[in-house]
This record gives C-alpha cells, sequence and structure tokens, in this order.
C-alpha cells in the first residue's frame, strides 16, 4: 500500500528521467528510496520514534527547568541532538512538483525512515496547531482592546526592520555561487531582490509557539505585556510568510504585487469567513452547551475542535503540494 502520499516505489527508484520539474536536470537520476515498509511496522517505527522524542524532549526541557531556564529550550536542544545535526545522515523525501525524489541515509534515516517520518510531520502540524489554538484560548482578549493598533504598529515595525537589514546584508554578500548558492533552471543565480527578500523574511521570522510557551511557562501569558508580545508575534508570523511569497514572486517572474495581492485577497477572505461566520457559530454553540460564552478551556476545546483540526488539514495538504 502506498503510505503518507508517497509516490510509487518504482517512480523514486527511476526518479524524473524524463518530464522533470522545471530547474532540475532531469537527466540525472534520483537516489533510490528504500523499499516501503509493512504497515505494522510503520506503525511500530512511529510508536518508537514518538517515545524517543518525548523521553528526549522532557529530559533535556527538565535540565533546562533546573538551571531556570525555559522548558522549550532545552525541547529545541534535544531536537537537534535527535536530529541529522548530531545523528549524521538525511531522510528520504518523496517527489515534488518542484523537484525529484532524494534518497535517505545515515543513521538518522535507520531511526526515521521516510513512512515513519511522514506520519510524525503530521502529529507535529497537528500537535502545533491544536497548541496554538488552547494557547488562543488562554489569552484574554479584554487586554487586547484598544490595543490593535499599537499591536499592529509593532508587528509591521518589526518586519520592515528586519526586511531592510536583510537588503543591506544582501548587499554585502552579493556574491552568486558563494552566498547565493541556489540557481534557478539555467543555472543564473536568483535575483538579487529575491535573495535580500530571503534573508529579511529568516530575520523576521518568529517561532510563536516557542515564545507562547515561554510567557506560559513564567506566567506572563495572560499579564498584559505577554499578550502585547502575542498579538504583535502573531503579526509579525502572516507578514513574513508574504515577504517569502514576494521573494517567490520574484523568482518566478509573476511579479511581487499580483502575488502579495493574491496572498492578501486570500487571507482577506480566511478573515471575513473567521470572524463573519465561524465565530457566531461557536458562540451559538457554547451559549447553547454551557448557558454563556465565558466557558473553561476544557468546553472550549471539546466544541471548537474542528477548527484546528481543519486547520491542520489545509496545512498539511499545502505542504504535500509544494
Amino acid at each position: 500500500m502506498e503510505l503518507a502520499g508517497l509516490p510509487p516505489t518504482p517512480e523514486l527508484q527511476r526518479g524524473r528521467s524524463s518530464g522533470g520539474a522545471p530547474g532540475y536536470r532531469s537527466a540525472v537520476p534520483a537516489p533510490a528510496l528504500p523499499p516501503q515498509l509493512p504497515l505494522v511496522d510503520v506503525i511500530a517505527y512511529v510508536l518508537a520514534d514518538l517515545t524517543v522524542i518525548l523521553l528526549a524532549a522532557r529530559l533535556a526541557g527538565g535540565v533546562f527547568v533546573r538551571f531556570r531556564q525555559p522548558r522549550v529550550v532545552g525541547e529545541m536542544l534535544a531536537g537537534i541532538l535527535i536530529g541529522p545535526t548530531v545523528l549524521g545522515g538525511s531522510v528520504a523525501v518523496g517527489a515534488t512538483p518542484h523537484g525529484p525524489a532524494v534518497g535517505g541515509g545515515g543513521l538518522v534515516e535507520a531511526v526515521y525512515p521516510a513512512q515513519a517520518y511522514a506520519f510524525l510531520a503530521l502529529f507535529g502540524v497537528l500537535a502545533l496547531v491544536l497548541f496554538m489554538f488552547l494557547i488562543g484560548l488562554e489569552v484574554p482578549q479584554h487586554l487586547l482592546r484598544g490595543r490593535v493598533g499599537r499591536v499592529t504598529l509593532i508587528g509591521v515595525a518589526a518586519v520592515c526592520a528586519a526586511v531592510g537589514l536583510g537588503f543591506a546584508l544582501a548587499a554585502v554578500l552579493d556574491a552568486p555561487g558563494l552566498w547565493r548558492v541556489v540557481t534557478l533552471g539555467d543555472g543564473t543565480p536568483v535575483p538579487f531582490a529575491a535573495h535580500a527578500l530571503l534573508i529579511g523574511s529568516g530575520l523576521a521570522a518568529t517561532a510563536l509557539p516557542v515564545i507562547a510557551s515561554i510567557l506560559q511557562d513564567k506566567n506572563l501569558l495572560v499579564t498584559p505585556v505577554g499578550t502585547l508580545g502575542i498579538g504583535a508575534c502573531a503579526v509579525v508570523t502572516p507578514l513574513t510568510f508574504l515577504v517569502v511569497a514576494a521573494a517567490s514572486g520574484t523568482v518566478a517572474g509573476s511579479g511581487v504585487s499580483f502575488t502579495i495581492g493574491i496572498r492578501l485577497a486570500l487571507t482577506a477572505v480566511l478573515v471575513a469567513v473567521l470572524f463573519g461566520i465561524v465565530r457566531p457559530l461557536l458562540r451559538m454553540l457554547l451559549v447553547r452547551r454551557s448557558g454563556s460564552v465565558g466557558t473553561s478551556t476544557v468546553t472550549c476545546s471539546r466544541c471548537c475542535w474542528p477548527v484546528p483540526c481543519s486547520a491542520a488539514w489545509s496545512r498539511t495538504r499545502s505542504a504535500s503540494r509544494r
């Protein structure tokens, strides 16, 4: 059977010898992936890998807590220790519309086979969306009232400063083949603007779940300062993706204005649906179940679980199409 959207094994073994994606040399066959594992073996690998991940995160997080440091920092360090950076090798990746299949190797491929890794990635996305959904339920909305302008200003200023610094760094590091190592289909380096925007997006990117976890551990999530920080990060995140979209539009030649305009239009539609349709329906559902909107987090999560699940499904589908 075919698991986690991986393409058939013969195609992976042959590579894209013809009709390859633009920007790749189709004459060079992709490394062959290992044969697909039986479903029972995949489940065993997933359970074993989850055990390793949870134990490593718990132990490393506990060590950091003893030194009065955020637990999430230790958990990130644990991810590095049990990942390819320390174990060595790489995980096999199936063929996508943008490139051929890439075979894995090393110890990390033996610990996280391709089929098991696909399920782990799905669990990670779902857990992340559920965690952020619960964080949103805990943030008191009354602390954001009257501060929308301030939150937006902080987020926009942070992104603008990061993008400006990205252009300054790109001007210094503008050396095709040395710093601009990514090339287009004809072998030419990526445009300077795309290189600068990519650096700027990397500087502007904020790990919203990490910040939320730190504020939660320090009991600052429900304070005015914590709410202001979460709100600003929530503004920075979509703006950073718009910067990435601008870089992609520059490379593709579709135009920055057109690419960002499409993203903004889709974002506006999503916000309108959430606030105009989803929010009133959830409010009506909560009132019907509990008699009031001010219910506990547990009650809200029981009533609203389809919302984060739908977001996770959409996120996974969009990632698989890339």
